[in-house]
C-alpha cells in the first residue's frame, strides 16, 4: 500500500461516520461497457452505505471524462463514488501528529471510561504534563486527541506542554 493510501486510511479511521473500510478491495467489472475498475478504498458508512474512494486517479488534468464516466456508473448502481485528494486541508506537520497519536492510542481500551477525558471535563483545559501528573495514561490522551474527544493545536508537535481542551471549549 502506498504511503498516500495509508494516510488516507488513517484519516478514515478518525471518522465516526465510517464503520469499516478496505483498501484496494476488489476489481469491479462490467463486460457490456468494457468497464474494469479497482477502487483505492471501499468503505461502509453508518448512514451512507457503500462508498468508493479514489485517492490517486482522476486528479490530473485530462481525466475529467473518465471521472464523469465513473461517477455515472457508480450512481447507476446506487453507490457513492468520491475522488479526493487526501491532504487537501491538512498540513504535513498535522499528518505526522495524526500518525503519532494513532500509534500511541492502540493500548487504550476504548470500552472503559477515560481518566484523561474526565480530568479535562473537570479542569476545562490542561497540558499533557498536568494530565500525566494527575494519573492519566498517555495512550488515553492520544486516543482522545485522535478521535476528537479532546482538541489541541496539531500544527506543532505534541509535547508535555501541549494544551488540551474539550472541542466545545476550544475557540
Amino acid at each position: 500500500m502506498s504511503p498516500t493510501l495509508l494516510d488516507f486510511c488513517l484519516m478514515l479511521e478518525r471518522r465516526r461516520d465510517i464503520r469499516c473500510y478496505q483498501s484496494t478491495p476488489y476489481t469491479l467489472i462490467q463486460p457490456s461497457r468494457a468497464f474494469r475498475y479497482t477502487p483505492a478504498v471501499c468503505a461502509y458508512g453508518n448512514d451512507l452505505g457503500l462508498i468508493f474512494f479514489e485517492t490517486a486517479r482522476f486528479m490530473s488534468d485530462g481525466c475529467e471524462d473518465e471521472l464523469v464516466r465513473h461517477e455515472d456508473w457508480f450512481g447507476e448502481m446506487g453507490y457513492l463514488f468520491c475522488p479526493c485528494q487526501p491532504y487537501m486541508n491538512i498540513s504535513y506537520c498535522e499528518l505526522l501528529q495524526w500518525r503519532y497519536l494513532y500509534s500511541y492510542s492502540f493500548s487504550f481500551k476504548a470500552q472503559g471510561s477515560s481518566l484523561a477525558l474526565d480530568l479535562l471535563k473537570h479542569y476545562n483545559d490542561c497540558t499533557v504534563q498536568k494530565l500525566l501528573d494527575l494519573g492519566a495514561d498517555f495512550s488515553d490522551i492520544a486516543y482522545q486527541l485522535f478521535y476528537g474527544e479532546a482538541s489541541a493545536d496539531l500544527h506543532f508537535p505534541v509535547t508535555r506542554t501541549t494544551a488540551l481542551t474539550l472541542p466545545s471549549v476550544r475557540s
